[in-house]
């Protein structure tokens, strides 16, 4: 039983300073003893005071952290003639007591990239006595106790049952169960107000939580709005991996903490309150999960404890070495004993370097380099570049791959030969190292305050928020580092971090000693590697792959592809399938239900070209995404979808009108050069889905028009001369989708909802101007549809079936079908706003949903079966 089963849970009534005293010194003579050791500065603030046997002039713990002489030890016989040894007050006491000073300190050179030649180093946390011995009224309602923070009860555990769904966790028996609701704490200057004039110090928390985020934002942001409203919630964090049996595995919850959330969020990320653990420290009392104080001159140790632990323990977390590693001798590392460039091959233990190029600082590779020019040039390497290969030494790792050092900058071909195989370099690598300085390169102090006589809170941010303004999560061309590698080590000015495919570690908190998963583990994008392995949770991974990317800048617009391209044919070789365009052939009804995520989206233009389709979210510049409410019903049971709610044959054709095969169909095998319609899907391997062909519908009368969908009039026009990026790293012709289905035209009608910046959700109205369905779209529609009440009618075109209207894109139900709203089902289509030019190819717009009733209510020229050409 741990240490933590043996002493009261209650958070009322636990004295946990009298148990885990008497715990340490066992019967009430020990503690005594302990106590009257204690050194004056320790008993003055009832702190723990250890070691508790050490021999002066050794310090004890709080005196070295906080650099003070500690108490000096005198003899003084007592009336049982006992001797004793008392721990006088040093002189310096004083000033802890009264006027706390925390020391910085060092940091450890070898472990820290991102920090500058002079020293940058990490401030150590301000630990200050509370201002008043409870919270404030608001922050009562969370009812702060360390059982709070901890699930101690494990009584369940012999009596799971064995059919349980893997990965899930039972409920707790006889635990204190915290608040299931948020508390509001009033706005951030509420907040504030307390923390100043009140004396709260969870309110002060609160406040240096946001105040942190600022310090990391952007230089354009300048202060805080005070007027943003802030929430407080418990949430499980810690969570311990259970092994019943052989058959079924779950994670059981160990600690809790408290999430701060902000509305409107803005630019503000979620904070965590955790339990720091710094005065837990005890025999078989498991810290996991628990907040620490970050003692940076640990670091490399730290570190590679992570990364042994990661190797005993994570079966799935070990580099996937790839053959195409040996196929090419373009591939090549540095080798950190000799200093010279080696071919890469299979065998190989090696770790990638990962961090945002300084191109007038730079030292890149040139076709004319000899053996001995690192040698020759280590001077002349990046101060990140030379402690990263220090780092990798410390590791006991031989070899290191740097784009920048690995890669003929200069030879077009040795470039693409790299860039084809990226996703196997990064998979195959025993480490990421990802350098994430902030541009400002600020870093913020670790917060810990004693908000009772119990217990201490510390703030915690993901590190997602410490990377948020660094120039290396900004570049498209390092996303693909973090989602392709298996095991990152990311530094920033403010601490380090680790993340693999099973946990997420980081400085200010204690690591698991046994296999678990914490809270930060979500927003890790090391969660793609768990969700291609299920064939239902592929898209979704391919989803979060997209949305990160496009929330990235671009180097130069004709790129749009080419840095996606790792990323496109590892998850590619995952699921089983090509890509074009950016959109996954098996998955393509559903990829082009992308939406953009901002109103600064446009088309992506260089030279006065486009560089990718319209129908690709590659074609449009700003971050896309993929709305929950539009994609509700195709993406639980994807397969089952396209199986049974989509129509459409995409072909794809040439500049030429040549077709070069259907969507759906392509095998993994290279784009045929002959022209190959296949009206079936299913007939053959390669095809969509291993499953027969898609059930017949069972109307009263034919569906869709009989038609034969290959046979197409239109003609791709001369004029489309365009040249467009591929998701290779070269270019190659453009790519058309002609295809045939449902057109009707309708009007747009005023705004009624705004989804993000510059962007908001329009009605969508039939000629008798009923709402009939509803559209995201940019705020420069504004003036054409709110000022226009009579305004144009615009095309649409069904793409495929859609299940349900959510109340945030209908929220008043007109029974424009005879139905209540959750009696309609499959009623809708997912629909297409098109823009055709007089030369007859079209250009998307965006996606939307509307009754398929609504198309024969079309203005003129009315619903009809139609040929498009979508450039």
């Amino acid at each position: 039983m741990s240490q933590l089963d043996t002493i009261s849970v209650d958070g009322e009534t636990a004295d946990w300073a009298h148990d885990i005293e008497s715990s340490v010194a066992g019967d009430a003579s020990k503690k005594r003893r302990y106590n009257y050791a204690k050194c004056a500065a320790c008993r003055e603030q009832k702190k723990k005071c250890e070691p508790v046997d050490r021999v002066w002039p050794e310090k004890c713990k709080r005196c070295i952290d906080l650099d003070l002489g500690c108490s000096k030890p005198e003899d003084i016989r007592t009336k049982s003639g006992n001797t004793s040894h008392p721990l006088r007050p040093n002189t310096e006491h004083t000033r802890i007591i009264k006027h706390p000073t925390p020391k910085r300190p060092k940091s450890l050179a070898s472990a820290s990239l991102i920090r500058s030649p002079e020293g940058l180093i990490l401030r150590s946390p301000t630990i200050l006595p509370p201002s008043s011995d409870t919270p404030c009224e608001f922050c009562q309602q969370l009812e702060l106790s360390r059982s709070r923070f901890m699930v101690p009860s494990r009584s369940w555990k012999s009596s799971v049952n064995s059919t349980a769904s893997r990965f899930t966790s039972p409920g707790t028996s006889g635990d204190a169960k915290p608040p299931g609701q948020r508390v509001h704490l009033g706005s951030l200057s509420d907040v504030q107000g307390r923390a100043k004039f009140n004396g709260c110090n969870f309110c002060h928390l609160v406040w240096l939580a946001a105040e942190d985020q600022l310090s990391l934002a952007t230089k354009q942001r300048f202060e805080l709005d005070l007027s943003i409203s802030v929430h407080a919630k418990w949430e499980i964090d810690g969570r311990e991996l259970i092994h019943p049996d052989k058959d079924t595995c779950f994670f059981q919850p160990v600690t809790r903490h408290i999430r701060l959330s902000w509305e409107p969020s803005g630019w503000l990320k979620d904070a965590y309150i955790l339990l720091s653990g710094d005065d837990l420290k005890l025999p078989g009392f498991d810290l996991s999960f628990l907040g620490r104080t970050v003692q940076s001159a640990e670091s490399l140790e730290r570190i590679k404890g992570w990364v042994e632990d990661c190797n005993d323990r994570h079966e799935h977390c070990s580099p996937m070495p790839s053959a195409r590693l040996s196929e090419d001798a373009h591939l090549r590392v540095i080798d950190l004993e000799d200093y010279k460039l080696v071919p890469l091959t299979v065998s190989m233990e090696y770790v990638v370097l990962s961090y945002a190029w300084d191109p007038p600082a730079e030292l890149f590779l040139k076709s004319d380099y000899k053996e001995d020019w690192l040698k020759e040039n280590q001077n002349r390497l990046p101060q990140t570049t030379k402690k990263a290969m220090k780092l990798t030494r410390d590791l006991g790792i031989r070899y290191l791959w740097v784009d920048s050092l690995c890669i003929i900058q200069d030879m077009k071909g040795d470039k693409q030969a790299n860039y084809s195989a990226i996703e196997a370099i990064l998979a195959s690598a025993f480490l990421t190292i990802c350098a994430a300085t902030g541009t400002a390169n600020t870093e913020i102090s670790q917060h810990i305050r004693a908000c009772s006589e119990r217990i201490s809170l510390m703030v915690h941010h993901p590190v997602e928020t410490h990377i948020q303004s660094s120039q290396w999560s900004k570049g498209a061309w390092t996303c693909q580092d973090r989602l392709l590698s298996g095991r990152c080590l990311i530094f920033t000015t403010s601490g380090v971090w680790f993340q693999c495919q099973e946990e997420s570690m980081s400085e200010d908190t204690f690591e698991p000693s046994f296999q678990g998963r914490s809270a930060d583990w979500v927003q890790s994008p090391a969660q793609i590697w768990s969700e291609l392995a299920q064939q239902n949770s592929q898209f979704r991974a391919y989803i979060k792959c997209v949305e990160s990317y496009t929330s990235r800048q671009l180097p130069r617009e004709g790129h749009a592809l080419r840095a996606f391209a790792g990323i496109s044919n590892f998850l590619g070789s995952q699921m089983e399938t090509r890509f074009f365009s950016g959109l996954p052939n098996s998955y393509f009804d559903a990829a082009i239900l992308w939406t953009p995520a901002t109103g600064e989206s446009s088309p992506r233009e260089q030279n006065g070209q486009l560089v990718a389709p319209s129908w690709s979210w590659a074609g449009w510049t700003g971050q896309v995404t993929y709305r929950p409410p539009i994609l509700t019903g195709a993406v639980e049971n994807i397969r089952d979808w396209l199986m049974a709610h989509t129509w459409i044959s995409w072909y794809l054709v040439d500049r030429n009108s040549a077709i070069l095969g259907e969507i759906g169909t392509f095998a993994r095998a290279d784009l045929p050069d002959v022209a190959d319609a296949r009206e079936k899907r299913g007939k053959e391997a390669g095809t969509r889905f291993s499953l027969t062909i898609r059930p017949p519908y069972k109307d009263s009368k034919e569906r869709w028009p009989s038609r034969k969908r290959s046979e197409f009039s239109k003609k791709v026009p001369t004029s489309q001369q365009d040249r467009m990026d591929t998701d290779g790293p070269q270019e190659a012709p453009s790519h058309f989708l002609q295809f045939w289905t449902w057109s009707a035209f309708l009007r747009l009608g005023a705004s009624f909802d705004a989804v993000g910046s510059r962007i908001r959700r329009y009605n969508i109205l039939d000629r008798n101007d009923d709402i009939c369905g509803s559209i995201v779209l940019p705020d420069k529609f504004a003036n054409m549809v709110d000022n226009e009440p009579n305004g144009q009618a615009f095309q649409f075109i069904a793409t495929s079936d859609a299940r349900i209207f959510f109340e945030e894109e209908m929220p008043e139900w007109t029974y424009y079908i005879p139905k209540e709203r959750h009696d309609s089902s499959w009623d809708l289509w997912y629909v297409m706003l098109l823009e055709t030019d007089k030369d007859g190819v079209s250009r998307r717009v965006s996606v939307g949903k509307v009754f398929k009733d609504a198309f024969h209510q079309s203005f003129s020229p009315g619903r009809d079966w139609r040929e498009f050409i979508l450039a």
